[in-house]
């Protein structure tokens, strides 16, 4: 055979196998990228809620592409949800890196702005706790509100020529809570967990005020692209954390997630979120335990059907290596954000939370992120499986919500449980001491209401976990004073 004709067909045959790598290695040199697009607009936390702020985001698309139904990859950035540190927005270095790499293989690929605030100097930690949960909580909303713009602009005009199918969320450090609240938070009973209530027993977070978890009611919020659906395809978590591995439930969406083991910040484990002043702020899950759950669930079970590389073992809560875990890359010596880097352009709001971060090593880590997860968002991005991209109001509002009340609270003989329905059957009450310990517990109860005694119990704080026969599932604290 001649050779040249031969190493025409060698060409080709390179040619059509990077032109089929598309999502998995980068397919185009350029990116363009569209600055300040408005996604929506909602009432802020530094304007007391009287104000509404413009939800603004950068858009980063292949240059001289002609797909018209590439995936989307919605990213946050970092900085503890404070608007006041510099770096705390959409044009973080290793954030715009991200982009631009996601984009380079063919995605559009999207940093946001999202709603900044909490009261982080308070001297009362019910109050800080407060605050940064209804911090993570809004940012939530707004990943939301640009999944629904997106799909929005794919019903109508199609300007971004995306896939509303494969609308991809992620962000690192606080960008990275606020994606996985997307993916785990959506349940009411979820935010009656002890620790999210407060001294008198109610949520911390006030859907009344807040709207419902995909942005929609409440004194606090406003719409924005009703009538499509919330859903994202899967999650990239990097260095984040969920707010209880509880969260993490059967059927939610797949999640990759990289992080520094020793990282302090935002622990590798389940511990208290330390600030880098370090005042102490609540007890959250990181990715060494989340992920453990997520895998056993069965929800990164598309990952694991492609029989792809493992990243290192896992490390538990008790320090001990185990095995890897699927979607888990966990990164040994590292602390916070080691992707990324800053200069005099770019200022940090404490130097002394990535020691010796410089562009060199951020990108090698970048390196990691892009060779572990884009095999895998790819075995989601090529299942055709249809979506629903369309959805009413009713449907974006998560849950009926139903109350419950304890009188008398505190009480020294019997504490009553109280449904704010009389169509919803309280089917079991139980009383947990602050040690964990099981202390009564009713079952197979059929009315709205349950009556647990309490005389001959140590005085102090207790919760009660509360089912229904319909399946809500609350928590609230009660006080045994004799």
């Amino acid at each position: 055979m001649n050779k040249n004709f031969l190493l025409v067909i060698l060409m080709i045959a390179c040619t059509s196998t990077l032109f089929g790598q598309r999502y998995l290695t980068p397919q185009f040199s350029t990116v363009k990228v569209t600055k300040n697009v408005k996604y929506g607009a909602n009432l802020g936390y530094n304007s007391s809620f009287l104000s509404s702020e413009d939800l603004l985001m950068d858009v980063y698309e292949p240059d001289g592409d002609t797909a018209t139904n590439r995936p989307v990859i919605i990213l946050g950035h970092a900085g503890s949800y404070l608007s006041l540190y510099a770096w705390g927005n959409k044009d973080q270095y290793s954030v715009v890196e991200l982009c631009n790499r996601f984009a380079k293989l063919g995605y559009v690929a999207v940093s946001i702005d999202y709603r900044l605030g909490w009261s982080a100097g308070s001297t009362d930690a019910e109050t800080r706790e407060k605050t940064i949960i209804n911090a993570v909580y809004r940012a939530m909303q707004d990943f939301k509100t640009c999944i629904r713009y997106f799909r929005k602009d794919a019903s109508t005009t199609n300007t971004w020529k995306t896939n509303p199918c494969k609308i991809f969320v992620g962000g690192t450090n606080s960008g990275g809570y606020s994606a996985l609240a997307v993916a785990n938070l959506n349940k009411t009973s979820e935010l009656y967990g002890v620790k999210f209530l407060d001294s008198n027993g109610d949520p911390y977070i006030d859907q009344t005020k807040t709207g419902d978890f995909n942005g929609f009611g409440g004194t606090q919020n406003v719409y924005n692209h009703p009538g499509y659906s919330s859903e994202a395809s899967a999650v990239l978590a990097l260095g984040a954390a969920t707010g209880d591995s509880t969260w993490v439930e059967a059927g939610e969406i797949p999640v990759v997630a990289l992080s520094g083991v020793e990282e302090t910040t935002t622990p590798y484990n389940t511990a208290i979120v330390i600030t880098g002043s370090g005042t102490a702020i609540i007890v959250v899950s990181g990715a060494g335990d989340f992920m453990p759950r997520t895998e056993r669930l069965g929800n990164n079970d598309v990952f694991k059907a492609a029989s792809l590389p493992q990243g290192p073992p896992n490390k538990n809560g008790a320090g001990a290596v185990t095995q890897s875990i699927e979607g888990l890359y966990p990164l040994y010596g590292a602390k916070f954000e080691p992707w990324s880097w800053y200069d005099g352009a770019q200022p940090i709001g404490d130097p002394s939370l990535n020691v010796g971060a410089s562009q060199i090593k951020g990108l090698l880590y970048i390196d990691t992120i892009m060779s572990y997860t884009a095999p895998r968002f790819f075995e989601i991005i090529k299942n055709t499986t249809a979506c629903q991209i369309t959805a009413g109001i009713d449907d974006n509002q998560s849950e009926t919500k139903v109350g419950f009340t304890t009188v008398p609270n505190p009480s020294s003989s019997t504490i009553t449980i109280f449904s704010s329905s009389v169509a919803t059957a309280i089917t079991s009450a139980t009383l947990i001491d602050f040690n964990g310990r099981i202390v009564r517990s009713i079952e197979n109860n059929k009315s709205h209401y349950a009556v647990l005694p309490v005389e001959d119990l140590a005085n102090g704080m207790y919760a009660v976990e509360i089912k229904t026969a319909d399946g809500i599932q609350s928590v609230k604290k009660v006080i045994v004073q004799h």
